[in-house]
């Protein structure tokens, strides 16, 4: 089942698991320098810290995705939530 999730960009993204949601994060931003998936949830880690003081888990997407969720740094978003957001912005 797909979920929606709201960036720290303000985008909304929709994907089946964790796995696509990361690959959807991670290319659809404008960095320059190609990346593996630990390289850029290492940076999204390191990123969160130095900006938020918080400690984003790399060790599994799974646990990255929870503890963006866990640290408000993206947002699980309900069909009612999307059609509300996508009508204001």
């Amino acid at each position: 089942m797909k979920k929606f999730y709201l960036l720290s960009d303000n985008d909304i993204v929709e994907a089946s698991n964790n796995e696509e949601l990361v690959y959807m994060m991670q290319f659809g931003t404008s960095y320059i320098k190609p990346m593996s998936q630990q390289e850029y949830m290492a940076m999204r880690a390191q990123n969160a810290y130095t900006n938020y003081k918080v400690n984003i888990r790399t060790d599994s997407v799974d646990n990255f995705v929870a503890d963006l969720i866990k640290y408000k740094q993206i947002q699980v978003l309900t069909k009612q939530q999307v059609k509300k957001h996508t009508r204001f912005n």
